[in-house]
């Protein structure tokens, strides 16, 4: 049949891909989609130390290295944008160009979240990827605005590129794993980093450009002279091609069992766009796994 696999797997990230690679060892005919570039998330981190076996490399390398033995067991890659997607009846369009299949894997991801208030300025100073953006911002005074791993991870980075660093924490402590807050604290003995708790960020100003910020402290309203603006103030989970199809919970993340088979018989989800408690590459791979070997056997059952 034109146009039809027996698993489509709606992106590339190092879930869709891992998906793939079980659903493809199965027997199964299988696309993943992508819109931009595979791997996702992963292409913005300079230097990975947390997946097993692989310490200290490169995201992009890993991403490429995750693709390739996709493609070695004979996986295609659809490149485009998901323009519809009928859970129920298993089609998804991209581009224009319907595809049919037995079983659809989501593996969509999340994206930044934003705080509003500097959105008029995005691309003007204001960046939500750091590993992307932060050679702009070579010796320049930045403030980054966050507590999570993303945020201490991405001071880490920055403080080796930028003039000055002010980190912003609207909460009193970190929320990022300990191990990542002490290098912080390291880092902060030698650079000029400001680590500034329980501060919030107000607005931005500038004429056409980031030239301030004004933040909320417990000692009123403080402005900042800055020329970049980094937000990591975490994800959120990328599911509008499926909304109202498949259940969600209140964050908007994607709910399925623990065969990972959403609210829709044959659906099924994988990595950071679904439910779970932690996120990271190692999770994303072992939900792929599960993923694909359960649509695999959902597409056997039903040829």
């Amino acid at each position: 049949m034109s146009n039809y696999y027996d698993v489509i797997i709606i992106g590339g990230g190092p879930a869709g891909l891992t998906a793939g690679i079980y659903a493809l060892r199965s027997g199964c005919t299988v696309a993943v989609v992508e819109k931009n570039m595979v791997g996702g998330q992963i292409n913005y981190t300079y230097e990975i130390d947390n997946y097993p076996g692989l310490p200290k490399i490169n995201g992009f390398d890993l991403s490429m290295k995750f693709h390739s033995h996709y493609e070695d067991c004979g996986g295609e890659t659809l490149y485009g944008n998901i323009d519809s997607v009928d859970a129920v009846n298993k089609k998804v369009v991209v581009d224009g160009e319907e595809y049919t299949c037995k079983s659809i894997i989501l593996a969509m991801g999340a994206k930044a979240r934003t705080l509003k208030v500097e959105e008029p300025y995005v691309g003007r100073g204001v960046a939500y990827c750091a590993i992307c953006d932060g050679n702009f911002y070579k010796d320049k005074d930045v403030v980054l605005v966050g507590g999570g791993n993303t945020a201490v991870e991405d001071a880490i980075y920055l403080s080796n590129i930028v003039k000055s660093l002010k980190v912003v924490n609207n909460l009193q402590n970190f929320t990022a794993q300990q191990v990542l807050v002490e290098e912080l604290e390291k880092v902060a003995k030698t650079k000029d980093i400001e680590i500034l708790h329980s501060t919030t960020l107000k607005s931005v100003e500038g004429e056409n450009k980031v030239e301030k910020v004004v933040l909320n402290t417990n000692d009123g309203e403080k402005e900042i002279p800055c020329e970049g603006l980094f937000i990591a103030v975490g994800r959120i989970p990328d599911n509008e091609c499926v909304k109202g199809q498949v259940e969600l919970d209140s964050y908007g993340y994607i709910i399925a069992d623990d065969r990972l088979q959403t609210s829709v018989e044959g659906v099924y989800v994988c990595g950071d766009v679904r439910v779970k408690n932690l996120r990271q590459i190692a999770t994303a791979v072992g939900d792929g796994a599960i993923a694909g070997t359960e649509s695999a056997s959902y597409v056997s059952r039903n040829r």
